[in-house]
């Protein structure tokens, strides 16, 4: 499945095209959400309210510090969620933040292995093909 890149402008940039794609998520109820694909990013992260709204239970023993760029910490629980891409519906580890402050983002783990993906920036679209 074909999904358009993004177009967004950016201050110091301007308008620069990012891949997203969308990802239904299903816990207590589904929902469909617009995630940035990351293929830097070990792992999925979805914020305080998406968690929230799936009804994920937070634990104390499942809360690790992420660190990405720079030295900033990111505190997350590790949880499993179930989903769907491309009419594929799988389960993932992902990082709930305990913030709001975070984009959607669709990393590697537990998600990439399901898919053949094709990132056509040129022609403005991600694919992604369920294997």
């Amino acid at each position: 499945m074909k999904y358009q890149l993004r177009k967004e402008r950016l201050k110091h940039f301007g308008s620069i095209f990012r891949p997203v794609v969308e990802v239904r998520l299903y816990g207590a109820v589904s929902v469909n959400e617009i995630f940035y694909v990351d293929s830097g990013a070990d792992i999925t992260i979805i914020p305080r309210s998406v968690g929230e709204l799936l009804e994920l239970v937070l634990k104390e023993e499942d809360i690790v510090d992420l660190y990405g760029i720079g030295e900033s910490a990111l505190s997350v629980a590790i949880k499993s969620v179930d989903m769907e891409i491309a009419g594929k519906r799988f389960l993932a580890r992902v990082g709930w933040a305990l913030t709001e402050r975070v984009p959607l983002l669709l990393g590697r783990l537990d998600v990439f292995n399901h898919f053949k993906i094709l990132f056509d920036i040129k022609k403005g679209f991600v694919k992604f093909d369920p294997i």
